[in-house]
C-alpha cells in the first residue's frame, strides 16, 4: 500500500503485538480480541483526533489517552494500541484523505495475521492459543454444587478481594490465578506427605477387560468382583481405556464402543498426587502402569484416601515439655 503513513504504523503496531502473543499468550493483553479491536479502535482515535484538532502535540496526548479509555470501556485493552493512535496521529496528511475504511484495513489485516500466525505458532508448541482460563475441574454430576476441590480454601471472591485491596493492575486473569495457587497447594501436600508412592498403595491383582469383549460380560466382572472401575487392554495387553457402570449403560456392543481415555500413573509417583484426578467427578480409578503401558496396579479413590490417613501427623494434644520447662520444674520442686 502506497503512504507514508503505513509502514511507520504497522511495524509500530504489529512489532509490539507480536511481542505479546507469541512470549506471553495467556496474557489478557494478548487475546484476539484486544488485539484486533486495540489495534483498530485507536488508529481510528487517531485519525479522529487529528482531524478535529489539527495539532500534532496536542493530539498525540489526547489520541492515546482516548484510545486507552475505549480500549477499558471495550474490554480490548492492548498495549500496542498507544502505538497505533500515536502514529496515526504523526502520520501523513495523505491518510486521512483516504478515508478510515482504506486507511484502517492494513490495521485489520495485519491484527488477524498476526493473531492467525500465534495460533499456528502455538498449536506447534502444544500451547493453548487463544487462551481459556477454565477451572480446574467442573461438575460432572450435573448438579448446582461446585466441584469438590473447590468447596474448601479460597474461591473466586477471595482472588477479587485480594486484587482489589492491592491496588494493583496485573497481567493475568483471575481465574489463571486460582489454577496456579491450587497446583501450589497440591504441590505443597506432595512435597509434605510424598513419600507414599502410588507403587506402595496400588492394588496388584487388577481385573482387566479387553477391548473386544462384550458389555454384559464386562458388566458381570464388575458386579461380581463389587468394583466400580475396569481398564480396558488391546490385543498385546496394554491399557487402551477404561469403563465403569456409567460407560457401560448403553446399547452399543464392545467395550471399544464405550470405553474412555483412563487416568494413569507411575509406580514411583507420589499418591498425594493422584488427589486431582481421583476428586475430579470422573474417574474413580488411575491405572498405574509402566512405560510400555502394561498394567502393573489400580488405585481407587478408597486406596487414596487409606493412604493420606496413614500420613497425617497429628499434633498430641500435651506435646512433652522442652528440657528448659523440664529443668524449672525441678528447681521449683526443690524450692529454689
Amino acid at each position: 500500500m502506497q503512504g507514508s503513513f503505513s509502514a511507520p504504523l504497522l511495524v509500530a503496531m504489529t512489532g509490539a503485538s507480536a511481542v505479546l502473543i507469541f512470549l506471553i499468550p495467556a496474557s489478557p493483553l494478548a487475546q484476539p480480541w484486544p488485539v484486533l479491536g486495540g489495534n483498530v479502535i485507536s488508529t481510528i482515535v487517531g485519525m479522529l483526533v487529528y482531524q478535529y484538532t489539527n495539532e500534532v502535540i496536542f493530539s498525540a496526548g489526547i489520541a492515546v489517552a482516548l484510545a486507552i479509555l475505549l480500549m477499558s470501556i471495550l474490554r480490548c485493552l492492548h498495549p500496542p494500541g498507544g502505538a497505533a493512535a500515536l502514529v496515526a496521529v504523526i502520520a501523513d496528511p495523505t491518510m486521512l484523505e483516504m478515508g478510515y475504511i482504506a486507511a484502517t484495513l492494513p490495521v485489520v489485516i495485519n491484527s488477524v495475521l498476526i493473531v492467525l500466525l500465534g495460533v499456528f505458532f502455538h498449536r506447534i508448541l502444544g500451547r493453548r492459543y487463544p487462551h481459556n482460563a477454565k477451572l480446574a475441574v467442573k461438575n460432572e454430576h450435573k448438579t448446582d454444587d461446585k466441584p469438590a476441590p473447590l468447596r474448601v480454601g479460597f474461591n473466586e471472591g477471595d482472588i477479587a478481594e485480594v486484587l482489589k485491596q492491592s491496588g494493583q493492575t496485573y497481567d493475568i486473569a483471575p481465574e489463571d490465578i486460582g489454577q496456579i495457587l491450587r497446583k501450589v497447594e497440591q504441590q505443597s501436600l506432595v512435597r509434605n506427605q510424598g513419600t507414599v508412592t502410588c507403587g506402595d498403595t496400588m492394588s496388584r491383582d487388577v481385573k482387566v477387560v479387553s477391548i473386544n469383549e462384550s458389555r454384559e460380560e464386562a458388566l458381570k466382572l464388575l458386579l461380581f468382583h463389587n468394583i466400580r472401575s475396569l481398564p480396558v487392554v488391546g490385543p498385546e495387553g496394554k491399557l487402551v481405556g477404561i469403563v465403569g457402570l456409567r460407560e457401560l449403560n448403553t446399547d452399543a456392543g464392545t467395550i471399544g464402543d464405550v470405553m474412555r481415555q483412563p487416568a494413569v500413573a507411575s509406580i514411583e509417583q507420589p499418591v498425594v498426587s493422584l488427589v486431582p484426578s481421583l476428586t475430579d467427578g470422573l474417574n474413580h480409578a488411575v491405572v498405574v502402569t509402566d512405560h510400555e503401558k502394561n498394567v502393573l496396579g489400580l488405585i481407587t479413590q478408597t486406596d487414596l484416601l487409606a493412604a493420606m490417613a496413614r500420613t497425617l501427623r497429628y499434633q498430641p494434644e500435651n506435646p512433652p515439655p522442652t528440657k528448659r520447662k523440664r529443668r524449672l520444674h525441678l528447681l521449683r520442686g526443690a524450692g529454689i
